[in-house]
């Protein structure tokens, strides 16, 4: 049985290992750190408590702000396609957190001038933003429209670069602030397509059937108008209508047929004549 060793100084020194005394290195080694854990044992206890305690601390603070950004709110603004409109997009302000946003403030970097605010919808826009805005409340948005006219071109004074700045304050008054840029460049090299079997799609094809109805009924009106003038003017010869076309011409032509001795419907029973000559046809 090997004696027992006795406690050390840590490090230990431990002689020049050899070929020939590794086992006694070996043994040494062993015997020190334990002695060393044995007489040590108070402090690390201590210190892995101490230890544990810092590690909780850090995860309950990392937990409860987790837990306090995932409840703030998140305002944002950017631009989005107008909802009825292609040729057109709205400046949106929203708020995309889990509670109430308060003390709204959004600021534009250019600002609006007097030139930009002599369009009224421009106006409309910046008056919008000149105040603070006391509550945004989640899911909450405030569309204005931003651009709008043929492709490429804006009817409204509206810059096609601008920076937004949003201050506003969330729960326990923590006060937050976004910078956003946005660019208007970017939304007008958008693409999309349209379905023809899609709710808009098949809008368009209506209009366009439309279109062609009202074409042709215009032309075919155009041409009992004509018909009816030369019926009123006798430049028919004396040969009498075919029977109830002065009615028809009149409810389509728009009252244009004035005839004596104007002929009813044919109802298919002979009509009751004055003996004119073209009564007795």
């Amino acid at each position: 049985m090997p004696p027992a060793a006795t406690p050390g100084p840590f490090p230990p020194s431990f002689p020049p290992v050899g070929p020939y005394n590794f086992g006694d290195w070996w043994w040494s080694l062993g015997a020190n750190v334990w002695s060393f854990i044995t007489v040590q044992a108070g402090p690390l206890a201590a210190f892995a408590a101490i230890l544990t305690a810092v590690v909780a601390i850090v995860a309950l603070g990392s937990t409860a702000r987790d837990s306090r950004e995932r409840s703030r709110p998140v305002v944002l603004a950017l631009f989005r396609i107008a909802e009825h409109n292609d040729t057109a997009f709205d400046f949106v302000v929203r708020n995309y957190g889990q509670s109430a946003a308060r003390n709204v403030k959004v600021t534009f970097d250019p600002p609006f001038g007097p030139d930009e605010r002599q369009h009224r919808l421009t106006e409309i826009l910046a008056q919008r933003y000149d105040d603070v805005i006391p509550l945004l409340p989640p899911s909450v948005e405030v569309p204005n429209l931003w651009w709008s006219g043929p492709p490429m071109t804006n009817t409204l004074k509206t810059p096609n670069k601008v920076r937004v700045t949003i201050t506003y304050k969330g729960n326990r008054l923590r006060s937050y602030k976004e910078i956003i840029p946005l660019d208007a460049e970017w939304m007008k090299r958008g693409t999309y397509s349209v379905s023809s079997t899609s709710t808009p799609g098949r809008m368009k094809t209506i209009s366009e059937a439309l279109g062609t109805i009202a074409k042709e009924a215009s032309g075919a009106r155009r041409e009992l108008r004509d018909i009816g003038e030369a019926l009123g003017t006798g430049e028919l010869g004396d040969e009498p209508p075919p029977p109830g076309t002065t009615n028809i011409l009149r409810v389509l032509g728009g009252g244009f047929v004035q005839t004596e001795g104007e002929r009813a419907p044919d109802s298919g029973e002979p009509e009751q004549g004055d003996g004119s000559p073209t009564d007795q046809g």
